[in-house]
């Protein structure tokens, strides 16, 4: 009875049978088959129907039949095609998110089948993933790099020149991988040391010559465009480059983009403590990619504020900012007092852990109750020590990674209730949060230009607004204004 409940089910048309089959209308009216109920499943937080990935393969001219399944926690596509070299990825990031894109596509003879004439996916054969443009380790650092980064983001083999963002490696994985190489090298090097030297083989120049992980520049290559001018992207508080990520990889345009890090990650050297110093720093790295401009800048929170001084020190250089790209910041001019500053680093520290919570959607279970009677290092290691029993850090972790994103994230922070000190005239894009409360529909910016202000509204929050599925969202408004 209780099966036949599940099965059958009462609706205004009657009752009907459910069969497990997926399809949805289409505009035109046509009826889209998808896959099997069976075949949903759930990868780092996301519910994928797996037939929605094989329905955008299947569309392609030269695919004859396609099955996606997950492998060892990655999406692996098989397709049969005459085209044995049958290149797929670009189309794929054409019609689906980030989040759903295989790690691999391999092309066999034919699909096994099942004594019913499905495909049998338990009797595909097992991915080997192969990286375009492999470049085998040259030393003993390569090597065990190579091992540490196999390990790290589940692919093999991975190649020296491999960039680690573009093989699929996020923040999570950046912490972890890291800590593997702090722990195997005996040195640390700072996270930003990953922005900067996003592979193998410059990573191994940095163990190699330590001296030159020190020579610090906030310029980071995001991702090579061809001939349009590059967007520059400046983070929120805390300087967390990473999760631009989701939204370079869903903004289909022939951009560079670079990433502008703040002093301090390291967690020994000072942070600039007023915005304009930050603006300064980030101008002198601007003008090594472009001297001239004209200028696209793009800042989110605490970022957009450093963005707005940028593009006005810039024009007081007498260059010209083509667009000023506001992710849901207030305007600083509704923010010209410090009464919010914090005066304690266990309320500073509980901060961080909420935002981490928020990104990683993981619960650290810690209070200011329990840090507010601790010495500063003792703070540190009490949350680095939950950020280990959260599996968000390897067990070895030390804090000196933790003690840079503070210092940077006060000062940050700090700087963020300091009063513009000029105004000129540019044409901003403002991207709003949906599920915030905001006081106005400018926030603000209408009173720092004489340019237009253009407002797009996204879904989620101030932080969810950057990830998937809502930063597909926001790359679609932000093409309108990059193309």
């Amino acid at each position: 009875p209780d099966l036949t409940r599940e099965r059958f089910i009462e609706t205004s048309f009657g009752r009907l049978y459910k069969t497990g089959d997926l399809g949805r209308f289409l505009p035109d009216g046509n009826i889209e088959y998808i896959g099997r109920i069976d075949n949903q499943i759930k990868l780092r937080g996301f519910r994928i129907e797996l037939g929605e990935i094989e329905s955008v393969i299947s569309k392609h001219a030269e695919v004859k039949e396609s099955a996606v399944v997950l492998y060892d926690d990655k999406l692996i596509a098989y397709v049969t095609s005459d085209n044995k070299n049958i290149e797929l990825k670009e189309y794929l990031k054409l019609y689906l998110p980030d989040y759903m894109l295989p790690a691999s596509i391999v092309v066999i003879d034919k699909m096994p089948m099942t004594p019913n004439g499905k495909i049998d996916r338990k009797s595909l054969p097992k991915p080997d993933i192969k990286l375009k443009g492999y470049i085998a380790p040259r030393n003993s650092i390569e090597i065990r790099l190579t091992n540490i980064w196999e390990q790290v983001i589940g692919v093999s083999p991975i190649g020296t020149n491999d960039n680690f963002f573009e093989l699929g490696g996020h923040s999570l994985l950046a912490v972890r991988l890291m800590a593997y190489i702090h722990k195997e090298f005996e040195m640390h090097l700072p996270l930003s040391n990953l922005f900067q030297h996003p592979t193998i083989a410059e990573l191994a120049e940095l163990i190699l010559k330590p001296e030159n992980s020190k020579i610090w520049s906030p310029l980071v290559k995001m991702k090579q465009g061809d001939s349009k001018k590059p967007v520059f992207m400046i983070p929120g508080a805390g300087g967390n480059l990473i999760y631009f990520w989701d939204l370079i990889r869903n903004l289909n345009t022939d951009r560079s983009y670079f990433g502008l890090l703040p002093q301090g990650l390291d967690g020994k050297s000072k942070p600039a403590e007023t915005i304009e110093e930050i603006a300064s720093e980030y101008i002198k790295a601007i003008h090594m990619v472009d001297a001239n401009g004209p200028y696209w800048i793009l800042g989110h929170s605490f970022g957009g504020k450093a963005a707005f001084e940028t593009s006005q020190q810039l024009q007081k250089q007498g260059k010209e900012v083509a667009l000023l790209i506001i992710l849901d910041a207030q305007a600083p001019e509704a923010n010209t007092n410090s009464e919010n500053a914090k005066n304690d680093d266990a309320s500073w520290l509980i901060e961080i852990a909420g935002i981490i919570e928020s990104l990683y959607k993981k619960e650290l279970n810690i209070s200011y109750e329990d840090l507010k009677g601790l010495s500063y290092e003792q703070q540190l290691n009490c949350l680095n020590n939950r950020l280990i029993e959260a599996d968000i850090y390897p067990p070895y972790s030390n804090s000196i990674q933790l003690r840079g994103l503070l210092e940077v994230y006060k000062a940050n922070v700090n700087a963020y209730y300091q009063k513009p000190q000029n105004i000129y005239s540019t044409n901003i894009l403002l991207i709003k949060a949906k599920d915030e409360a905001h006081e106005s529909d400018t926030l603000g910016w209408d009173k720092l230009t004489k340019g237009k202000v253009n407002v797009c509204v996204v879904p989620g929050d101030h932080l969810t607004m950057m990830i998937e599925p809502n930063v597909e969202v926001m790359a679609k408004c932000l093409m309108t204004y990059l193309e």
